[in-house]
């Protein structure tokens, strides 16, 4: 996947979705975030429906994810305390 994003290109998250709480077999998707926008746009035109990624009779489909702007948030505020929690306890 870095790779078709082309050079530099960093993955921040990436999950693939399973069945079975996360220990079965893959369901055939996956979420996949960039650091730029340009990465993850070079990533989907490059892989998008392309038979050299996993042969002639399974092309990729791929798209951008459209996420809730709530959710995000509250994402962002469950880091932003694990940060807090992960910070070394100052001793006298």
């Amino acid at each position: 996947m870095r790779g078709a994003a082309g050079p530099g290109a960093t993955i921040t998250e990436c999950r693939v979705m399973r069945s079975l709480c996360g220990r079965g077999p893959s369901l055939g998707f996956a979420f996949v975030q960039f650091t730029r926008h340009q990465h993850a746009l070079t990533a989907l035109r490059s892989i998008n429906n392309n038979p050299n990624v996993f042969g002639a009779s399974k092309r990729p489909i791929v798209e951008f994810s459209l996420e809730d702007l709530r959710k995000l948030r509250l994402k962002e505020q469950r880091l932003q305390r694990s940060r807090v929690w992960d910070r070394p306890i100052a001793t006298p």
